[in-house]
């Protein structure tokens, strides 16, 4: 089972279904989607894809990106956490923000937690 984290201002937990109206509404802003290493589509359908995808690699490897959560209001963030797709060289590790939370440090702060994560828990540097 993924570990929940918090660091001070965010929760790390992991995506689950529940996360699709907020995950959906992320994906639909083309500023956000269009800066992925890997677009994606802006519709529903590419958003609840791209949410599985992420969900089934945890299934698989054990480890994914988490929903990114404001603790201070609960509020839906992100996506942030390590990823290791089928032929990726190694462990890395990457995030994807709502664009009314960038500039906030949420994804530096954010991937902090998800580095330390994978040198205790996974027990290995990421790439």
């Amino acid at each position: 089972m993924i570990r929940v984290l918090e660091t001070e201002r965010l929760t790390l937990r992991p995506l689950t279904g529940d996360d699709f109206d907020d995950y959906a509404a992320m994906m639909a802003d083309p500023q956000v989607s269009d800066g992925l290493a890997d677009p994606v589509g802006r519709t529903p359908a590419d958003a609840w894809r791209s949410l599985a995808l992420f969900i089934g690699h945890r299934e698989i490897r054990g480890y994914s990106h988490w929903a990114v959560v404001e603790r201070s209001t609960g509020r839906f963030v992100g996506r942030a956490g390590p990823w290791r797709p089928h032929g990726f060289p190694g462990l890395g590790v990457g995030w994807c923000l709502a664009r009314a939370h960038w500039g906030k440090g949420y994804a530096t702060e954010a991937a902090r937690a998800a580095i330390a994560y994978c040198f205790t828990d996974q027990q290995r540097p990421t790439t």
